[in-house]
């Protein structure tokens, strides 16, 4: 069986990234997304939104999305309070380089479900988050620069965490 991976979004700030990561994720088929704060989303069950604001970040994630918005189930936390909270008995990792991360490359889960949190590009993931986390992975860099977009390092971590762990609990 597959690992069900829940993408959790922290924070981000564009409609742009939002629908990439949506439609990436998509193609690892992960269907389930928790939105955060101040994270734009498409339209949801139960959406409090005024129907302006819902049309607005909609029509700006489906630039990207490109209609896979639609077939993913979303939920949305004013805080990280709050959404751990109501989460479910699944291991929360965090993307993030911290002075407890470890490398992406040698993580490895026998866990089949857990929750993959990705934050701002500009704060990171927030620390309440990542004070709760079971694991911080960070994607070791080459160069200079210390950190990939959201989408790319996302579609890196989804990935590895897809295949990888896959064929480790599957070989």
């Amino acid at each position: 069986m597959s690992a069900q991976i829940i993408l959790v979004l922290d924070n981000l700030r564009s409609c742009h990234n939002v629908g990439s990561l949506i439609r990436t994720a998509n193609g690892f088929n992960c269907l389930q997304f928790i939105f955060l704060g101040t994270t734009p989303y498409p339209e949801i069950k139960n959406d409090y939104r005024l129907p302006h604001q819902i049309n607005r970040q909609a029509k700006q994630i489906h630039k990207t999305a490109l209609g896979s918005e639609l077939m993913i189930e979303g939920q949305y936390f004013q805080s990280a309070n709050s959404f751990l909270k109501h989460k479910k008995s699944l291991p929360l990792l965090c993307l993030e380089k911290t002075d407890k991360s470890q490398s992406l490359v040698s993580y490895a889960t026998e866990k089949s479900s857990f929750y993959l949190v990705v934050g701002s590009e500009v704060n990171g993931i927030s620390s309440i988050l990542l004070d709760k986390a079971d694991h911080h992975l960070d994607i070791p860099m080459l160069s200079v620069k210390k950190s990939f977009n959201v989408t790319i390092a996302t579609a890196i971590a989804l990935y590895h965490l897809r295949y990888q762990n896959l064929f480790k609990l599957n070989g």
